[in-house]
């Protein structure tokens, strides 16, 4: 009896993964319009690749880039960054967390 094949949907881009992200969450009006505006930086650079292309690496790199910022506007854009990798559920090493922070000092 010949085996069934089973279709693995493409995984999203990180553009698409983003907005189904904001378009989903519980979120008041405004803060997903902040949380697109605040991660417009990084789909600009990794927006057509695969959502998994964004690693460690790549958050603590986009952190990185926002230290020129003030601090809470940095302290904005991590939050936005943490919740929507969050919801990916992302394995622990992936997770941005106040242990895993690259820069625990900006807050």
């Amino acid at each position: 009896m010949p085996r069934a094949l089973h279709v693995v949907p493409p995984l999203p881009s990180l553009r698409t993964a983003l907005e189904r992200f904001l378009a989903r969450s519980r979120f008041a009006a405004r803060t997903r319009e902040s949380y697109a505006q605040d991660l417009a930086p990084l789909v600009a650079r990794h927006g057509e690749q695969p959502v998994t292309s964004v690693t460690h690496q790549t958050t603590a790199v986009f952190l990185a880039a926002q230290e020129h910022l003030a601090a809470s506007t940095f302290n904005r854009r991590y939050a936005a960054l943490r919740s929507f990798v969050r919801s990916r559920h992302q394995p622990r090493g992936h997770r941005l967390d106040r242990a895993g922070d690259p820069h625990p000092g900006k807050r």
